[in-house]
C-alpha cells in the first residue's frame, strides 16, 4: 500500500514539474516576443522625435497619435503617415512662402533699380538773359563735384568754364583782350563769368578764339612782345597763355600741344602754326582746358 502512494506520489511530482516547466518556457517566449515588441517600438518612436526635431507641429502631431491609442506599431505607422502628410503641407507653405520673398525681393532690386536710372542730375537754371544763347550739351554737374563751375546760390552747374561760357580756350575777360579779338573781326563777348569771356554761341566763342590767337601772333599783344612777328616758339608761348601764376605746368602744355599738333615744341613758330594748324590748334586747347560736353571732351 506504501508502495502503490509513493508511486502516486512520484507521478503527481513530476507532473507538477513538466507543467512548470512548460508554462515557464510560455512566459519566457512571451516575454521575449514582448520586449523585442517594445524595443522595436521604442526604437521606432525615438526615431520619429529625432528625426524630426526641427519641426514642433510635427513632434506635437506623433504626440496625440500615439499618446491617444498607446505604444504599438498601427498607431506609429498612423503617425508617420501624419508626419508625411504634415510635411508636404508645411514644404508646400514653406516654397510658397518662398516664392513670395524671391518676388517681394525680386520687386524691391527693381525699384532701387529704377531709383537708381532716374537719378540725373538736372540742368542748372539760366539766366534769364541771352548770354549765353546755348550751352552745347554741357555736362551737368553738382557742386561738390570736382571742376563744377556753378552760378552764386545755384546747386548745379557744368563742368568747367570753358563748355558753358561758350569760350573753347578760357580766354579771361578784359577790354584790352575783346579790343584783340575784334581789331581781329572776331566776334565781341557777350559777358564775363568766373572772370573768363563768354560768347553768346560755341560758334562765335571759336571765332573769337581765332581772331584772339591771330592778334597774338601778329604782335597786338602787348604781353607776348617776345613773339615778334608771330615768331616764338610753343614753349615761349605757353609760358605766358598758360603762366605758373594759374596753376598750370606751361612747359607740360606746350608739349602737349606740339605732340597733338606734330610739331616741334622749341622750333616751330607760332606765326606757321596759326596759317596752317589754327583749327588743331583751337582742339587742342580746348581739350586741355576741359572743355566738357555730353559727347565726351572735345
Amino acid at each position: 500500500m506504501l508502495h502503490r502512494n509513493r508511486k502516486k506520489l512520484l507521478i503527481f511530482a513530476s507532473s507538477f514539474l513538466i507543467i512548470s516547466l512548460i508554462f515557464s518556457y510560455i512566459y519566457i517566449n512571451i516575454s521575449s516576443v514582448i520586449d523585442k515588441d517594445n524595443l522595436n517600438t521604442n526604437i521606432s518612436n525615438q526615431d520619429i522625435f529625432e528625426e524630426n526635431k526641427e519641426g514642433e507641429v510635427k513632434s506635437e502631431i506623433n504626440i496625440a497619435y500615439i499618446s491617444k491609442g498607446g505604444l504599438n506599431r498601427e498607431n506609429i505607422e498612423n503617425a508617420l503617415k501624419s508626419f508625411k502628410i504634415e510635411e508636404d503641407v508645411i514644404r508646400e507653405d514653406t516654397n510658397t512662402q518662398s516664392v513670395m520673398i524671391d518676388n517681394d525681393s525680386d520687386k524691391n532690386n527693381n525699384e532701387e533699380e529704377k531709383e537708381e536710372e532716374e537719378i540725373i542730375i538736372p540742368e542748372p537754371e539760366k539766366p534769364s538773359s541771352s548770354c549765353p544763347i546755348s550751352t552745347l550739351n554741357c555736362v551737368p554737374c553738382h557742386k561738390s563735384e570736382t571742376y563744377c563751375r556753378y552760378e552764386e546760390g545755384q546747386e548745379y552747374g557744368y563742368l568747367g568754364w570753358a563748355c558753358q561760357n561758350n569760350n573753347p580756350s578760357n580766354i579771361r575777360y578784359s577790354d584790352y583782350r575783346i579790343n584783340i579779338i575784334t581789331v581781329m573781326n572776331g566776334p565781341a563777348p557777350c559777358g564775363e563769368k568766373g572772370g573768363f569771356m563768354v560768347f553768346t554761341t560755341y560758334e562765335s566763342g571759336r571765332e573769337g578764339v581765332k581772331a584772339y590767337l591771330k592778334g597774338i601772333s601778329a604782335g597786338l599783344h602787348s604781353s607776348y612782345h617776345f613773339c615778334g612777328d608771330g615768331e616764338c616758339s610753343l614753349r615761349e608761348f605757353f609760358s605766358k597763355y598758360a603762366p605758373n601764376s594759374d596753376g598750370n605746368d606751361p612747359n607740360g602744355y606746350a608739349q602737349y600741344m606740339a605732340a597733338a599738333l606734330g610739331v616741334s615744341v622749341d622750333d616751330t613758330p607760332l606765326s606757321w602754326i596759326v596759317e596752317n594748324k589754327l583749327e588743331e590748334m583751337i582742339n587742342a586747347i580746348q581739350h586741355k582746358e576741359g572743355f566738357f560736353t555730353k559727347e565726351g571732351q572735345l
